[in-house]
């Protein structure tokens, strides 16, 4: 499992590289850090992925939860509200 994940990491980061606008590289390379609990490094790609689509409800939802996770409880509590606040709107689509 381990060798898989540094094989994601590799390949999202260089998606991620050619195409700095990609929402999809930085999101799954914040996905794959997280599985590793690489916090800082997971932060770094979901607010990377969160710049670039802010009404990603899944980005916002999960970098919420690196935020909680490295004690900034106030952050987190935003993009919880707004991920929250997304999947309201979606729903009433």
């Amino acid at each position: 499992m381990l060798a898989e994940l540094a094989h994601q990491v590799g390949e999202n980061d260089r998606s991620a590289r050619l195409d700095p606008g990609l929402h999809a590289a930085w999101y799954a390379l914040g996905c794959v850090r997280q599985a590793q609990k690489n916090d800082a490094a997971a932060m770094e790609a979901f607010e990377r992925a969160v710049a670039i689509d802010p009404r990603h409800a899944a980005s916002q939802h999960n970098l919420g939860q690196t935020l909680f996770r490295l004690g900034l409880v106030d952050e987190a509590i935003e993009r919880f509200r707004l991920s929250l606040a997304r999947v309201c709107l979606v729903w009433a689509e």
